[in-house]
């Protein structure tokens, strides 16, 4: 049998109307083609397939392209090559002979920044040029050094030209670097590194001027000293910048105003949402259909369980994966479980492929917890309800509840579990996608919701609980999800419901 020949793409992406299409005239291979993604009816250029496109964000030209760029591997169903150039980016060689050279030893290649040291030098340069919502890009320096300090040491990619195969492991990086762009700064560069980081992939780097090189020409329109070193670098400046706190008002009015204008728009006169909407939403569709669900922080899966009754009640019509990172409760899951025809039970976490710590109650203080709620249940129940990758989270349910002669760092114990993103967990099982995610992760639902790589699955229901969520995260959140396409309901005082169905209530 004859290997398939490769197909491969060579594209670009002009939205707004802040440039025009630089048409570069190239040469390529039978099985290539040139094509520029555009909301422009005025686009046209011989040899090129112009795809005219609606903006992903009318009023963010600048996220909008970044959605092509970085969306490629899964845009471009029919190619198993890409190869992304900004428009501004010209190629002095035959691009067919560039991507084979790149693509040589690994499936992703780019080059590294010839004129930034750091990634934190990526970040101070953002800000000093404005290009980006200083708090936002604060936020997002401030989680990289609690969560990721090395890759801020790391030197940057140069992100203008980027070769990929289009391997599921690919794809799975390119939704999380698109997560990251959604949530924190739209300047990609910035998170390019944690999210390789977090994916382990192998790269090749480039390590060329990004200006000019053998194989390409990056024109510019002002000299740059990239030798000259700031003085105030943005760790300095969260202490004691002005306008990040300016900003930061200035986001805390958009919100209250967003609030107001998401209330409105789903009271719809005298509707009212129903305060279990989500079981609503779950029972209707089982009755309908089969279901493919994935629970994410399940406990013992049963006591104050939004699932499990409608789960049993139908059985046959549903398939779910419970992942569950506390490795006691596994047997537990498993008991109650044991008479559900496909359900799939994983002890691990959702988050970055690795090791998650989580903090609990010693169990040695079981019997001595106060617990305020559920008496009748097992000692377990509580404590493990509360177990979370935040320490303050877990300190918060214990202060108050232990005897005063028992120090609260000392009853709390570090758990190492293992952590992986949900395209790791669900390829052992080939879903290509599911219907309903129900997710309750102890203050973190946004950092799990960020792993479980929603630009791929896209499921159709999503549970989470935001009481949890400080006020700025829980925006970051549904800022991402809105710009997945999700409607957001905020059903009860602890719980929202993202969906991309069209409900309607009496």
């Amino acid at each position: 049998m004859t290997e398939r020949v490769k197909r491969r793409a060579i594209y670009t992406a002009l939205i707004g109307n802040y440039e025009s299409f630089s048409a570069p005239d190239y040469s390529v291979d039978e099985d290539t083609d040139l094509i520029c993604f555009t909301d422009s009816d005025n686009v046209a250029c011989s040899g090129w397939r112009v795809v005219k496109v609606e903006p992903r964000f009318p009023n963010d030209e600048v996220r909008s392209a970044r959605y092509f760029k970085i969306m490629g591997p899964l845009l471009l169903e029919d190619y198993d090559e890409s190869l992304w150039l900004d428009n501004t980016v010209f190629l002095k060689v035959a691009p067919d002979a560039f991507v084979d050279a790149l693509l040589m030893d690994e499936d992703i290649a780019l080059p590294m920044h010839s004129f930034r040291e750091s990634v934190a030098a990526e970040f101070d340069a953002v800000n000093a040029a404005g290009y980006d919502d200083v708090s936002r890009v604060y936020e997002q320096l401030f989680h990289y050094a609690q969560s990721h300090p090395d890759v801020l040491s790391e030197r940057p990619f140069w992100t203008a030209i980027i070769a990929r195969r289009h391997t599921k492991s690919v794809k799975a990086l390119m939704a999380h670097w698109w997560d990251h762009v959604l949530r924190y700064s739209r300047r990609d560069q910035l998170s390019f590194n944690c999210v390789l980081m977090q994916s382990g992939l192998s790269f090749t780097g480039l390590d060329i001027d990004n200006h000019e090189s053998d194989f390409h020409r990056w024109p510019v329109e002002t000299k740059r000293n990239y030798n000259k070193t700031k003085k105030n670098t943005a760790h300095e400046a969260i202490f004691s910048a002005p306008v990040s706190k300016l900003a930061k008002l200035e986001n805390e009015l958009g919100y209250l105003r967003q609030e107001v204008a998401r209330l409105n728009s789903l009271s719809n006169g005298s509707s009212s949402i129903p305060q279990d909407l989500f079981r609503q939403v779950l029972k209707s569709l089982l009755s309908s259909k089969e279901l493919k669900i994935v629970q994410v922080g399940v406990c013992d899966g049963v006591i104050n369980d939004p699932l499990y009754d409608i789960i049993m009640q139908f059985k046959n019509n549903s398939k779910i994966v419970l992942v569950e990172p506390q490795e006691n409760l596994i047997d537990v899951i498993k008991e109650n479980y044991r008479l559900h025809p496909d359900a799939s039970i994983f002890n691990c976490a959702i988050g970055a492929p690795g090791t998650l710590s989580l903090y609990s109650l010693d169990e040695k203080y079981y019997d001595v917890f106060d617990r305020k709620y559920l008496k009748d249940a097992p000692s377990y129940r509580v404590p493990s309800g509360f177990v979370s990758s935040d320490i303050e989270h877990v300190r918060k349910h214990l202060k108050g509840n232990l005897p005063s002669e028992i120090n609260l760092d000392e009853a709390i114990r570090e758990i190492k579990v293992p952590s992986k993103d949900l395209v790791s967990v669900l390829s052992d099982l080939s879903w290509q996608s599911f219907d309903v995610l129900q997710v309750d992760a102890e203050g973190m639902d946004d950092d799990v919701l960020g792993c479980c790589n929603l630009e791929v699955f896209k499921p159709s229901v999503i549970n989470f609980e935001h009481m949890h969520l400080p006020r700025e995260r829980k925006k970051m959140l549904y800022d991402m999800l809105e710009g997945l396409g999700y409607k957001i309901f905020e059903y009860s005082e602890s719980d929202s419901l993202a969906t991309t169905l069209n409900l309607k209530f009496d």
